[in-house]
């Protein structure tokens, strides 16, 4: 097992996570608070053992990011050597920006909005926010990938933005207008990732 298979994620059980409501797809925010739910019952595991383990959920906060113009942050993600350890993320199209959330020698009051702020940066190298909020969560157990996951969407409006792509996880990447990456989404020749599809959903409903 690598170092980072090694690493402690945060994550939650999935029985308490979904105990009396669960939902499949996306749930807006105002119905029920599950960043309330995680906050209180959260624990770390080796992501090795989290990554094939679905009666766990690793919590991912999960950013739509969006210009002062309303355009989107999107990209692809790389393929082949330098595309991080996720294969099941190759080459797929994303407007959401985040990651696992790993256990910090200092005690944080809100860990997943720490985590939030810090792949933002490590990612785009943005530092400068007008707003952040929590859109909703993502569940998807139609995939692998989902059934061992659990998304905090937020929406974040960046001010200025002057974009560094930091990861080499991502291939390109620029604003475009919803207009641009719902031709994306309906574009057969685009693999786009389930949590965006479900992304996409949220900002025409929020």
């Amino acid at each position: 097992m690598s170092n980072k298979l090694k690493q402690p994620i945060m994550v939650v059980k999935s029985d308490l996570l979904f105990a009396n409501h669960h939902f499949e797809g996306f749930l807006p925010q105002h119905e029920y608070d599950y960043e309330k739910r995680i906050l209180a019952n959260y624990e770390y595991l080796p992501r090795g053992i989290a990554e094939e383990n679905p009666k766990y959920r690793q919590t991912i906060p999960y950013a739509i990011i969006c210009n002062e113009n309303q355009e989107i942050f999107t990209y692809q993600r790389t393929s082949g050597d330098n595309a991080g350890i996720e294969e099941r993320l190759h080459g797929k199209w994303s407007w959401g920006v985040g990651g696992h959330i790993d256990q910090q020698k200092k005690i944080e009051s809100n860990p997943i909005y720490a985590t939030l702020l810090r792949e933002i940066f490590e990612e785009i190298g943005v530092t400068k926010y007008r707003t952040i909020k929590i859109l909703g969560y993502v569940n998807n157990e139609s995939d692998s990938v989902g059934r061992v996951h659990f998304g905090i969407l937020y929406r974040v409006n960046v001010i200025s933005p002057k974009l560094i792509i930091q990861k080499r996880e991502i291939d390109q990447g620029r604003f475009m207008s919803i207009q641009e990456i719902a031709s994306i989404n309906n574009d057969d020749n685009c693999i786009v990732e389930e949590w965006s599809q479900h992304a996409l959903k949220a900002l025409k409903i929020t």
